[in-house]
């Protein structure tokens, strides 16, 4: 960890303690009793008239910079959290190509049935980033993947949502006024460093991670699916993200509880939340024991 300046250090250690009193309390309490204590916590969720002010649905990636966004006019969109908007599941496809036609409309068809009207992509995405890499790494353009810079990555992610809001209009010709894609410039976070300490694994789309009593983290959606690999594959990947030494806490996530990781289980029904715990503890469990131990995973019934 030598390479880290005294700046960026200083950086990690603020954003880190900033949020101790938040995590020795969820460490204690546990999520479900921190969230039966937040004062309006019926604000948690996004109601369908609010869903409806918003003027739909907004895709957007997972990363916990992503706060806020308005579409014309003050009222926030309900946000459809995945990595990269979408982007990442590229990584299945055996060319890696994220523009592979099938893909594309795979995609644009799954964001329509969502509700889905906006399609943004966000600057410094490392989802983008990562797909963007393996599919010129399967091009053979080794020079290129290796040196790739920010505006490289962020053209790329602004070009790949654009193509996938063509394809929402074509599919959806009656929607056409209300589909578009939009680049996030400014997130609500340092550039320099993710400070999520947890991750929310939300089976409810009208979970709203930006309520201010919660404490600031990733999403991820579940979309409600039975078999929860390729999603706790996402969830790993952004746990790694965090745990990276310079860009997230990296050795600062610990054993003791209120230092760990916390992967947060949201569900409406005692059943699923059981199953949602079940498999992303079995996933924990998976990885290597150092890691593993400074994981926990908890969640709340709403």
């Amino acid at each position: 960890d030598h390479h880290i300046s005294s700046e960026l250090r200083a950086l990690i250690e603020k954003h880190w303690h900033d949020q101790d009193a938040v995590y020795e309390k969820i460490a204690e309490a546990g999520m479900q009793k921190y969230y039966n204590d937040l004062p309006n916590k019926e604000k948690v969720f996004f109601t369908p008239e609010e869903i409806e002010a918003g003027h739909g649905k907004c895709s957007c990636c997972s990363d916990e910079g992503n706060r806020k966004y308005v579409n014309g006019g003050d009222h926030p969109m309900l946000l459809i959290r995945t990595p990269g908007s979408g982007i990442l599941q590229a990584l299945d496809l055996v060319d890696k190509n994220p523009f592979d036609p099938k893909f594309i409309e795979q995609t644009a068809q799954e964001l329509l049935d969502t509700g889905v009207t906006v399609q943004t992509a966000h600057a410094g995405c490392g989802a983008a980033k990562a797909v963007l890499k393996a599919w010129l790494v399967e091009k053979g353009k080794m020079q290129e993947a290796e040196h790739l810079t920010q505006s490289d990555v962020d053209a790329f992610a602004k070009e790949w949502a654009m193509t996938v809001a063509r394809k929402m209009k074509e599919l959806s010709p009656d929607r056409t006024s209300d589909i578009r894609s939009d680049f996030i410039a400014q997130l609500d976070r340092p550039k320099e460093i993710h400070r999520a300490r947890i991750l929310y694994l939300t089976d409810d789309d009208a979970f709203n991670a930006n309520y201010e009593g919660l404490p600031q983290g990733f999403v991820e959606r579940t979309g409600g699916k039975d078999d929860l690999k390729d999603v706790l594959d996402h969830v790993d990947i952004l746990r790694s993200i965090a745990f990276d030494e310079g860009h997230g806490f990296g050795t600062k996530f610990g054993e003791k509880a209120p230092e760990q990781f916390v992967i947060c289980c949201v569900a409406r029904n005692e059943q699923r939340l059981k199953k949602l715990k079940d498999d992303a503890g079995a996933k924990v469990r998976s990885l290597a024991p150092d890691v593993a131990k400074r994981v926990r995973i908890d969640g709340f019934l709403a």
